[in-house]
């Protein structure tokens, strides 16, 4: 099942960041392309269209232009230059088109930095037959890094717990398709398009009782994060073969505090502890953005857990028009939002800001919706625990700007 065959529309009274669209799960159309072999995108980890692909992510400025995201830095190709500029296609003025001549690139790196002799499709294979392996895998998608590793194999997720510090917070499966999740959750119709729907979304769902699982993936929990892959180059590695696990835990590749990592120096400084291996790309990241996770409430309804990935930036609607206002949040997690007359604009969830690395994330997350919508706050909103972080640096701000708070 595989929803995305229609492009997000934008409002136009939504503030300047909603012309940006979400990072968007792959479509139909670009899902067929990647295992096409006449196609001249077959098998490129980094494919998309006016359907689907990263937006937020990449964006470094308005308006939302090639030049304005961080894929500026790959030239475009005669042929993609030609579908960019075919109003009958659906790459039409998008600004992530690429192929596998004019980039992104993926490259293999060994825990200690060493580059393997691999690159492209063959750094995927050898990532495969390291997941095969028991071994456990960085991977560099669009918002950040995430590890991966054989979701069956005891030993090794036991391993993953360990090297992350982290005894018994769920992990997250993620299989190819819906019917090797089933095997493991119990799926209805509405859970099966809301993981199939252009977000992407993780779902948390009652787990079967003899799933074939490693018992370490989610100890003592009657629910299970599920996901489907996002991305071409999940579906590169997750491709079903019978030698290859037939699903992945899944942890978020954070530094303290859930800083989520999303450039390769740091990944290459922080996770060499963790993974054994690194897939990394050369595309930039200019925002990053964990996955949404949520929960069905039943009759269509769900609740959010961690609205990220699919949603952000789209605005939230307000009662009432408005001056600029900057809502500053609460220390855990850190989340902040910028309105736009009627309309907030929330950021992804920051971590708890009582770490180091948080703390810088919400600094930075402020700054870049502050860039994107082109707007300066005039009001201040914080927490009114005087010894909360995020309000301290709203009073600092407002003393500094003299603006009310």
């Amino acid at each position: 099942m595989m929803a995305g065959s229609r492009a997000p529309t934008t409002p136009p009274h939504l503030a300047p960041a909603s012309s940006i669209p979400p990072d968007r799960g792959i479509c139909g159309d670009c899902l067929r392309e990647l295992f096409d072999p006449t196609n001249r995108r077959y098998r490129h980890p980094f494919i998309s269209c006016n359907h689907c692909g990263p937006g937020y992510t990449l964006t470094c400025a308005l308006p939302y232009t090639r030049a304005n995201t961080t894929l500026a830095a790959f030239p475009m190709c005669s042929q993609c230059e030609a579908e960019f500029n075919d109003p009958s296609g659906r790459r039409h003025h998008q600004p992530t088109i690429t192929c596998p001549q004019c980039g992104p690139h993926l490259w293999l790196e060994t825990h200690t930095g060493e580059c393997r002799p691999c690159r492209g499709e063959a750094a995927i294979r050898e990532a495969r037959r390291q997941l095969t392996c028991g071994r456990i895998l960085a991977l560099k998608g669009w918002g950040g890094f995430h590890l991966f590793c054989d979701a069956t194999n005891s030993p090794t997720v036991a391993e993953l717990r360990r090297r992350l510090g982290r005894p018994r917070r769920p992990l997250t499966l993620m299989a190819a398709t819906l019917d090797i999740l089933d095997r493991y959750v119990v799926l209805d119709a509405a859970s099966a398009d809301r993981l199939a729907a252009p977000e992407r979304p993780v779902v948390l769902l009652p787990r079967r009782p003899k799933a074939p699982l490693a018992p370490e993936v989610a100890p003592g929990q009657r629910f299970l994060a599920v996901q489907l892959p996002w991305m071409a180059l999940h579906y590169l590695l997750l491709e079903p073969t019978p030698d290859f696990p037939e699903v992945l835990a899944v942890a978020d590749g954070c530094l303290e505090g859930g800083a989520l990592i999303y450039n390769n120096e740091a990944a290459r400084r922080h996770l060499g502890a963790v993974a054994d291996l690194i897939l990394y790309h050369d595309a930039e990241i200019a925002a990053p953005c964990p996955d949404s996770v949520v929960r069905p409430l039943g009759e269509g309804r769900v609740l959010f857990l961690r609205r990220a990935r699919g949603y952000v930036p789209q605005a939230l609607p307000l009662p009432r028009s408005g001056p600029p206002l900057l809502a500053v949040g609460a220390d855990n997690p850190g989340v902040v939002a910028l309105t736009h007359e009627d309309q907030a604009i929330l950021s992804p969830p920051l971590g708890d800001l009582s770490a180091t690395p948080a703390y810088r994330a919400f600094t930075e997350a402020i700054a870049h919706l502050e860039r994107l919508l082109g707007l300066r706050p005039r009001i201040l909103v914080a927490d009114r625990d005087p010894l909360a972080l995020s309000a301290r640096a709203a009073r600092r701000r407002a003393q500094r700007q003299g603006l009310p708070l």
